[in-house]
């Protein structure tokens, strides 16, 4: 599992979704700024293919991202940023008060 894959929705096709490429050596955080910006940009985009150094990363989704990185509380661990690396839901972090066990 890579960090990016909290970008992503699986449950996307690739096919006949739009596309962009990312630096290499990006950031989670830059990656999911510009992501979020290319959907805001873009009104009629619902998926978008995000590529690295010329490999298709993952798909990702309007819905996912305007929801996750916009203040909608994640409840999965994959979800959360903070808990992602630990393998938990720590106390404090933004989904402990709302987080499936």
């Amino acid at each position: 599992m890579s960090d990016f894959d909290i970008l992503f929705d699986r449950s996307a096709a690739a096919e006949g979704a739009e596309g962009i490429e990312l630096p290499g050596g990006i950031s989670l955080e830059a990656a999911a700024a510009v992501v979020e910006t290319y959907f805001l940009e873009h009104p009629g985009a619902e998926r978008l293919a995000v590529a690295a150094n010329g490999v298709v990363l993952g798909v990702t989704t309007r819905s996912v991202v305007m929801g996750s990185f916009r203040g909608a509380p994640p409840v999965r661990l994959d979800e959360c940023p903070e808990c992602l690396g630990v393998g938990e839901h720590t106390d404090g972090c933004t989904a402990s008060s709302t987080a499936e066990v």
